[in-house]
């Protein structure tokens, strides 16, 4: 277990607009105080004691009290200590008039942070109330919701110069904020998910339940990013710590006996009709838990439905109902909903779950049912949890099928494959056996990445399936394999005759499969035009037909058509989507693809930082679900990302590991940027754009045209345009879309040393969101203009630079480092001068470059006399390179 100290005090995060207010509030003299409102831990205290700070570094004197029940027993109990010392109060009113003058006396308002003011005795808060509206003091207070409260305490709290706010629980991106500020390193989306689920954005039960899945072990990081351990993600949420199940359990025990029988109920039940609620405790039982803040109400058209406020409560408080009164409470709700006859949808599901959760034994035909209904939910783990229980003599063919592409979606491969043969040897028409050869040949390819066998599946099934329609069936299946394995063009032509609209199509669920995987192949294909409408109409249709696999899944090539047309916010903003709902469904497989392709955009948009924790995420998720397939391009993107932010030995690990799995030939050609940007940071130009070329090639070879531009871009970034602007200008004549034409543009523009067309694309990607491509055309523009004598010019590009690099403030490209020189590096220049920063010898990069060393010595006096270094070292310094001690620094 990697260990971090998370026991200290937390940042605050997402209260910076509060603290702002309360500064301005601090110096308004019509004010006199403010209070925060919130549920128990909120984080109300800590918030009040921020502000105290402020104000005692803004040079005021501080007093502070918490108010408590047992204080509250004396009159002025709870701030007696904050009154000055000697005043009589056998007359109130002069002693009130008393502590006012003296509190006055040196001519500055004191500050007095309260705590728990609910619980102030009746004169404490009449005091204050006088003390503020005589403008002697300025409190801050706290008060949590649903706490009761005397007269005087509830005219202080509403006094014209006391500001409200009331806070809020954190967002999931102010609880994702929080965890990695705290942990020190980026936290995965999923594990950030879970814990704003589990906690409701509460951040002292956020607090206890990181410090318990720390201890525990549940919460760990691989390297790369902090997440939680596959059981943790799949099972129930992350609990916390002991301390937190006492304060909960305290809180949760203190009402009426009726009360509390009600709040187990819910707790074993998840949520109840309000008329099962009322089996169990009354109508005033109930009004008193949701004063209480313990209970809420949701309201579904005519259906009241009652739920413990905190989905805390839940795990807490189930765990302490001893297992008979479970299971009394589960089959009497069951009993209660099938009495009425289940109106719903969702009272199958519930009466089936109540049922087998407390052991009874379930009609099959309501397992059945329930069964459905949670594969419409993409409930996985409740399919396989419901279709275990089914006796084996009343499987069908359906529930195999059902339970083989549940376990599937949920990792489990080896499982479905099973299933799903003891399924094929029942089925009995060709439609049977079309089915069970698409669901087996996609848990072969999708998780195992078993190509060859999933392919064999298709193949063998041909000569069984001979009606036209069947044929053209499995040819939509073969040409979804091929699309993602690196035959793309034979993709297309399989796919070039499906339908216009799923209305026609013999086969709706294939049709949704061939119509969405065809439009990331034109997107791949160089046309993310036609891509974008034909992937859009794939998604809508997918929305309307029962299939295992979330929608979202079919968001995939919207994702990469939004990305080569240069939509990369669009992109961005389709794929956060697709993440949150499959988060929300628990649907791991998915989600792995949805990771590595934001990865990709982030790559492209040039915040390699953003795109290193999504290819990590990625690979973290494949490797704890099992998903083989997608291991090796995440890998290999997640090596990429980590040689541009220079940290070699990460990008190393990552690329060694993905050479163990077997390459998939998706996006063909871009698996080899690792090894470029590993050449590249260490020096190794000429080597890296050798690499570049070869990937080119590849992609060219298996018609990832998208591909191939990418990795010739990089080619030209790393010195080789003149090489690649030849290339990437026919590409922009055959492909859509204005970012193939721009990234042929900058090759162009670099080899001709251009720098009115660097700038100018610089902007356009710029407004594309391509924010480190436009920081290296325009810092090259700069460099061109100063050549040249034209310091306005010059002025503007770098203006022009440093606002794109505020996107990309990490990363350290050749190009960047360079462009900036008065006297330009030749690419052989450049390339020894990164080696000799790097801590070659002559020698030894004269090996590497199959130079003599003497040539190598007199490249490097030119490029110390263009740069004005005198050594090694200075020239690493010059270059932004971390130059190692060498016997070489001359």
């Amino acid at each position: 277990m990697t260990l971090v100290n998370v026991s200290g005090r937390w940042p605050l995060v997402g209260r910076d607009e509060f603290l702002a207010d309360f500064q301005r509030l601090l110096a308004d003299p019509s004010c006199s105080g403010v209070v925060i409102h919130g549920a128990a831990g909120v984080g109300k205290s800590r918030l009040a004691a921020e502000c105290a700070e402020i104000a005692e570094r803004a040079g005021w004197r501080i007093g502070r009290a918490v108010a408590t029940e047992a204080a509250s027993s004396l009159p002025l109990g709870a701030i007696a200590h904050l009154l000055p010392v000697g005043v009589d109060f056998s007359d109130p009113t002069a002693g009130f008039t008393a502590v006012a003058g003296l509190l006055r006396e040196d001519g500055q308002r004191p500050v007095l942070l309260i705590d728990d003011l609910p619980l102030l005795d009746a004169a404490s808060g009449l005091l204050l109330l006088d003390l503020v509206q005589t403008e002697t003091i300025f409190l801050i207070g706290t008060a949590r919701h649903g706490q009761k409260l005397n007269d005087a305490v509830r005219d202080l709290l509403s006094a014209d110069a006391i500001h409200r706010t009331d806070l809020n629980e954190l967002t999931i991106e102010q609880v994702s904020e929080l965890l990695q500020r705290t942990l020190g390193g980026p936290v995965a989306r999923q594990a950030a998910h879970e814990f704003h689920s589990a906690s409701d954005g509460n951040p002292l039960f956020l607090r206890e339940m990181v410090l318990g899945a720390l201890a525990s072990g549940d919460l760990e990081n691989d390297g790369e990013v902090w997440d939680l351990r596959p059981s943790e993600l799949l099972g129930r949420g992350p609990v916390g710590t002991q301390h937190l199940s006492e304060l909960i359990s305290t809180r949760l025990t203190a009402t009426a006996p009726q009360g509390r029988l009600l709040l187990e109920a819910l707790a074993v039940c998840g949520e109840l009709s309000l008329s099962g609620a009322l089996t169990i405790a009354s109508t005033d039982d109930l009004a008193d838990l949701e004063a209480a803040g313990l209970v809420r109400r949701h309201t579904d058209q005519r259906r009241t439905s009652i739920s413990l406020v905190h989905p805390l409560y839940s795990e807490i408080l189930r765990a302490r109902v001893p297992y008979l009164r479970r299971r009394g409470i589960l089959l009497a709700q069951a009993e209660l909903i099938e009495k009425h006859g289940s109106r719903r949808n969702s009272d199958v599901l519930r009466t089936a779950s109540w049922k087998l959760a407390a052991g009874a034994p379930v009609d099959p035909d309501l397992l059945i049912q329930a069964a459905s209904l949670a594969r419409h939910a993409h409930d996985y783990g409740k399919v396989v949890s419901v279709l275990d229980a089914l006796p084996p003599h009343r499987h069908t063919l359906t529930t195999r099928l059902m339970l083989g592409e549940a376990l599937r979606e949920a990792g489990r491969s080896a499982d479905a494959e099973t299933v799903l043969l003891e399924a094929a040897a029942s089925a009995n028409n060709d439609h049977e056996k079309l089915v069970i050869v698409v669901a087996r040949s996609l848990n072969l390819f999708l998780v195992q990445a078993r190509t060859d066998k999933a392919l064999a599946v298709i193949r063998q099934a041909y000569p069984d399936l001979p009606d036209p329609v069947m044929q053209r069936a499995l040819n939509v299946l073969k040409g979804y394999i091929f699309a993602i394995s690196g035959r793309l063009t034979e993709a297309l032509h399989l796919l070039e005759d499906l339908e216009d609209d799923i209305a026609d199509a013999a086969n709706p669920s294939l049709w949704v499969i061939g119509t969405t995987i065809r439009g990331g192949a034109l997107a791949m294909s160089g046309r993310p035009q036609d891509g974008k409408a034909i992937s859009q109409k794939g998604y809508e249709a997918h929305k309307g037909i029962p299939r295992a696999t979330h929608p979202a899944f079919s968001l995939i090539p919207m994702i990469v058509s939004l990305s080569e047309n240069g939509e990369l916010d669009e992109a961005r903003k389709v794929g956060e989507q697709a993440f949150s709902e499959l988060v929300s469904a628990r649907a791991p497989l998915p989600r792995v693809w949805i990771a590595y392709h934001m990865g990709r955009v982030e790559w492209l948009a040039g915040d390699v930082a953003s795109a290193r924790r999504w290819y990590a995420e990625s690979v973290a998720l494949a490797r704890s679900q099992r998903q083989m397939m997608a291991l090796q391009p995440a890998l290999a993107g997640l090596a990429a990302a980590a040689a541009q932010l220079g940290d070699i030995p990460a990008a190393e690990k990552a690329l060694t590991e993905s050479l163990e799995h077997p390459h998939m030939g998706v996006f063909a050609g871009e698996e080899r940027l690792a090894e470029a940007w590993i050449k590249a940071a260490t020096g190794s130009l000429t080597s890296a754009c050798e690499i570049l070329f070869e990937a080119a090639d590849a992609a060219a070879a298996t018609g990832y045209v998208t591909s191939q531009i990418m990795v010739l871009t990089d080619a030209a970034r790393l010195g080789s345009a003149r090489q690649a602007a030849p290339l990437l200008g026919e590409l922009a004549q055959q492909c859509q879309g204005p970012f193939v034409q721009d990234r042929a543009q900058l090759a162009a523009a670099l080899a001709a040393d251009d720098a009115a067309s660097l700038l100018e694309v610089a902007e356009h990607f710029h407004e594309y969101g391509a924010h480190l491509l436009a920081a290296e055309a325009a810092t090259a523009a700069a460099t061109a203009w100063r050549r040249k004598g034209r310091p306005h010019k010059v002025n503007a590009a770098v203006q022009a630079a440093a606002r794109s690099r505020t996107y990309c403030p990490d990363v350290s490209t050749p190009l960047l480092r360079t462009a900036a020189v008065d006297t330009p590096l030749t690419n052989r220049e450049h390339e020894i001068a990164l080696l000799a920063a790097s801590g070659m010898s002559s020698k030894e990069i004269a090996d590497q470059l199959l130079l003599s060393a003497r040539t190598v010595d007199n490249h490097l006096q030119r490029v110390f006399s263009k740069l004005g270094v005198t050594s090694r070292r200075e020239l690493g310094i010059n270059l932004a390179i971390s130059t190692p001690p060498t016997a070489h620094d001359n």
